[in-house]
């Protein structure tokens, strides 16, 4: 057990005070999945961040979210794994049975005002899929999430749905249950 589900978001919200404290107005914080855009681009425009696609090669995306000074995190089984007789394990572990959670999630996007929170509710909301995900959100202000299935739908929080554009016709918006259940 260690502090790597958390590290990179604490790591770009300290960047993030130092952009601020020197008056910083437009800035990327990159931390590898951990992203920290810092006001608008010098333009003006909001910020666009590309959404991996988990399914496939480095640096292809399903869609852009637009935002300005939020932090967007991922978290999915597609980068980091291991494989063992054939079979592939992703590296976000179900702590109630020990193993590679395994319930259709590929990968989860967080947008949110601070780069830690987004680190630990990507790998949560991993982990508890899109319905209980959906329950555990809805008890935050201020946080939206997108959550990608191994069937190439992609489900969006109403927040989410504001800022964030399928670029890759491969995937489909699907519709979450409100109730969260």
């Amino acid at each position: 057990m260690d502090f790597g589900g958390i590290a990179k978001g604490y790591c770009a919200d300290e960047l993030k005070k130092i952009c601020k404290k020197y008056n910083i107005k437009s800035a990327i914080i990159n931390l590898g999945g951990n992203i920290y855009n810092v006001g608008n681009q010098p333009d003006g425009k909001s910020w666009g961040t590309g959404v991996q696609d988990p399914l496939g090669n480095n640096g292809e995306f399903i869609g852009v979210i637009t935002n300005t000074d939020k932090s967007v995190v991922s978290a999915g089984d597609y980068e980091r794994f291991f494989v063992k007789n054939g079979k592939t394990y992703g590296q976000i572990f179900n702590p109630l049975t020990g193993y590679p959670a395994n319930n259709g999630i590929i990968a989860t996007t967080i947008v949110s005002d601070y780069s830690i929170d987004g680190d630990a509710l990507s790998n949560s909301l991993f982990v508890l899929g899109v319905n209980k995900g959906l329950k555990l959100i809805q008890s935050f202000k201020g946080i939206d999430a997108l959550w990608i299935t191994s069937d190439k739908k992609i489900y969006l929080t109403p927040g989410m749905k504001k800022i964030f554009k399928v670029t890759d016709t491969k995937y489909k918006i699907a519709t979450l249950k409100s109730n969260g259940g």
